[in-house]
């Protein structure tokens, strides 16, 4: 997940150097600029994705906790009765 997030760092990087050249700002603004907006878009998703991996991580042993319940096995204790006549 590391490579994605890189990548779209560095489409956003590509985006902001199109768009601040076309505005004839000097080259060193430009790449500087957009090496902000790349460390931003990288920090950002990054957030994003630990949030999402710890929400999910959560409901996840939430679900296990919750099915462990032992409302579940209510026959779990009782013995089987049989019912007494053996026909042979």
């Amino acid at each position: 997940m590391n490579t994605v997030i890189f990548q779209i760092g560095l489409l956003a990087f590509c985006v902001s150097v199109v768009i601040l050249g076309v505005q004839q700002l000097p080259v060193l603004e430009t790449v500087s600029r957009s090496f902000m907006v790349f460390v931003g878009i990288v920090v950002i998703c990054a957030i994003l994705y630990t949030m999402n991996v710890i929400l999910f991580v959560k409901s996840r042993i939430s679900k296990n906790v919750n099915s462990a319940s032992p409302t579940q096995n209510t026959n779990a204790g009782k013995k089987v009765q049989s019912s007494g006549s053996a026909t042979s």
